[in-house]
């Protein structure tokens, strides 16, 4: 599954946190275009696949705002 978040909302600090957070849940990696960080993530448990990547993103911000 991939999922964008725009560079002027998150940082790339507050994406690489979540994805340590979220690392038992899921295999994930990061890329990025000239706007958007694009993070990808698999082999997410199927009883989270409804959740994971809005609660991700949730941690994501918050990551970013905290600086």
């Amino acid at each position: 599954m991939e999922l964008k978040y725009h560079k002027k909302i998150y940082s790339k600090k507050g994406i690489k946190s979540a994805m340590e957070a979220f690392s038992a849940l899921a295999e994930w990696s990061l890329d990025a275009d000239d706007d958007y960080y694009i993070v990808t993530y698999s082999n997410a448990d199927e009883s989270l696949q409804d959740s994971i990547a809005d609660e991700f993103g949730n941690f994501a911000l918050h990551g970013s705002i905290r600086g």
